[in-house]
């Protein structure tokens, strides 16, 4: 059987591509207006520049930024509040449903945790096949492998980073990043509205990604 892996999500974030107003972002929008945040949080560290707004709710883990072509929602923390970062983000663009926006992006970070750091040099090796020859290629002493792969997932571009990958240790860092063009802005609620959708992405491309670290289902580390 292929050795087990774990995946570990510390990092979750939103970023909806569009024209967008920083000065209305501060806390008090967020609660009363956008209903995006409960009432009891305490007041958040607050950045406003000319074009950018900041809102970092420490304690939770939440950040929140606009710019004049961006809006970003994310939470940071040993485990990742996937439905938070969306909830947060779905109210904020029901309350401006008429700006004007592109692309939604979603992106998650983690670790894949491996039995052993020998687990980690067999990976490398079922993808390299051959470290040396490409050692001696590149005419180098030293080799860090990191694996990229895009690919279609329903609607979204997908694309899913590994590495770099350390023989040393047990654990390697991933990006999983899902990109998709849309209309308006009520088509982004759909879309973060859509739980089956939401989940079956971040589903599949975490059991993608656990396939591919054990080497493809059929591969046992040896």
């Amino acid at each position: 059987m292929p050795a087990e892996v774990e995946l570990s999500r510390n990092l979750f974030y939103i970023v909806i591509t569009g024209q967008f107003n920083p000065a209305i972002l501060n806390h008090q929008f967020l609660v009363e207006k956008a209903k995006a945040i409960p009432p009891g949080w305490d007041e958040p560290e607050v950045v406003i520049l000319p074009v950018m707004a900041a809102l970092d709710y420490k304690k939770k883990g939440l950040k929140v930024l606009v710019e004049l072509t961006s809006f970003v929602v994310s939470h940071e923390l040993i485990r990742a509040d996937v439905p938070r970062v969306l909830r947060v983000a779905r109210s904020y663009m029901k309350r401006l449903d008429d700006t004007p926006v592109s692309r939604i992006s979603l992106h998650s970070r983690g670790q894949v945790c491996f039995p052993t750091p020998e687990n980690v040099a067999d990976f490398e090796g079922w993808i390299l096949r051959d470290k040396r020859a490409l050692v001696s290629c590149l005419d180098t002493d030293t080799l860090d492998v990191s694996v990229k792969l895009s690919y279609g997932l329903r609607d979204f571009s997908a694309t899913m980073n590994l590495g770099p990958l350390d023989s040393q240790q047990n654990h390697v860092e991933y990006w999983l990043h899902y990109d998709k063009e849309v209309c308006d802005a009520r088509e982004i609620i759909r879309v973060m509205s859509d739980k089956n959708q939401i989940t079956e992405l971040l589903v599949t491309g975490d059991r993608k990604l656990k396939n591919l670290s054990m080497g493809g289902p059929t591969f046992a580390y040896h």
